[in-house]
């Protein structure tokens, strides 16, 4: 894997020379798709995510199954918003990681598909 990693624009090179510019579209998404199986039985690790999991596994198993309904409610439109757009601002904000790793990946792809 360090060997494809270290010297992957001539593995690219000759993938393009050998089978044409197709196959590295093909080889990404075999890529993508084995890392996809391989994930799929990966447990959650963060940590909010899994507290919030034990707390409804225990109040299903402690509430009778019509008191159920009320824990598996939809998240309000707020709560909706707080973790799927506030948090990664706040995350843009608040970690120079998140930021240069976005400015980088922006002026990647801009450069790749600008020309």
């Amino acid at each position: 894997m360090k060997l494809i990693l270290k010297h992957r624009l001539a593995f690219g090179g000759y993938l393009v020379e050998a089978k044409g510019w197709r196959w590295t579209q093909w080889l990404s998404a075999i890529l993508v798709l084995i890392m996809t199986i391989s994930s799929l039985g990966m447990r959650e690790t963060y940590k909010k995510i899994i507290l919030d999991h034990e707390v409804v596994r225990c109040h299903l198993c402690k509430l009778e199954e019509s008191d159920a309904d009320d824990i598996t409610e939809k998240p309000s439109l707020l709560a909706a918003l707080k973790g799927h757009v506030f948090r990664p601002v706040h995350m843009l904000i608040k970690e120079p990681l998140v930021l240069f790793l976005s400015i980088y990946t922006g002026l990647a792809f801009g450069i790749t598909y600008g020309f």
